[in-house]
């Protein structure tokens, strides 16, 4: 899809239009096998901040990569309590809504299906 200033889909189409492209990959490869390069280059970003060097044991770094990937997780975990939060007072999205969102989904996926041909 080409970078438009007028998105057709909102966040909550594009989100589920990732879901079902994810979900339509993984039926046909091993998700663990698929992912198996991020996430050894995700987890050698902590190893390379615990040691820039190389001079630890292996051992070692990997027990303070390890310590440093939960410090990042744990300072997620508290930047989405806080989005949580400021969220509070909006109203929230329905099951209702949803379905709607997922029905004119469908609907525009299959017309762009027999457009295309």
């Amino acid at each position: 899809m080409a970078c438009d200033d007028e998105d057709p889909f909102s966040p909550l189409e594009r989100s589920l239009r990732a879901k079902a492209a994810a979900y339509a990959r993984f039926g046909h490869q091993d998700p663990v096998e698929a992912t198996e390069k991020a996430r050894r280059t995700f987890l050698s970003r902590f190893e390379q901040q615990a040691d820039p060097e190389a001079v630890l044991d292996p051992t070692e770094r990997q027990r303070r990569a390890q310590a440093l990937l939960t410090a990042h997780m744990h300072t997620l975990a508290a930047k989405s309590a806080k989005a949580r939060r400021a969220r509070k007072g909006q109203p929230k999205t329905t099951g209702r809504q949803v379905a709607d969102v997922l029905a004119d989904l469908v609907e525009r996926l299959l017309a762009e299906n027999e457009a295309a041909g």
